[in-house]
């Protein structure tokens, strides 16, 4: 199950990094409407973090350190790009990245089970 719920939960950052990766300048764009400071380092840093992410989840490895960085990621984008207090239109992805945050922090808590990278190095 643990493997399951890896492919399932990283399977959201590796596209959303790919997606970056591949339309790079729209989504520099995309950050300097929001406003973000050195647009081409966030991006990079966000490709890293979701894609390079995903894929450690993915395959198990070092699941506890990679998944609270996740989660602490996705938080704080989740406060930015969401915010509910302002505007209740955001409320689904609000809600939907919270619950991501929390299989992230599980993930973090219990890492990626027998089936991994790092269930292997015992």
């Amino acid at each position: 199950m643990p493997l399951f719920g890896r492919m399932g939960i990283s399977l959201i950052f590796i596209l959303l990094g790919l997606e970056k990766c591949l339309d790079f300048d729209r989504s520099v764009q995309y950050l300097n409407d929001h406003g973000f400071p050195a647009v081409d380092f966030v991006l990079v840093l966000f490709v890293i973090i979701e894609f390079i992410g995903g894929i450690l989840v993915l395959i198990g490895y070092h699941v506890k350190i990679t998944a609270l960085i996740m989660a602490i990621y996705l938080f704080l984008i989740t406060l930015i790009y969401y915010p509910i207090w302002t505007d209740l239109v955001y409320y689904q992805d609000f809600i939907k990245n919270l619950a991501i945050t929390g299989g992230l922090l599980t993930l973090s808590y219990f890492g990626g089970g027998p089936k991994s990278l790092d269930g292997y190095e015992h």
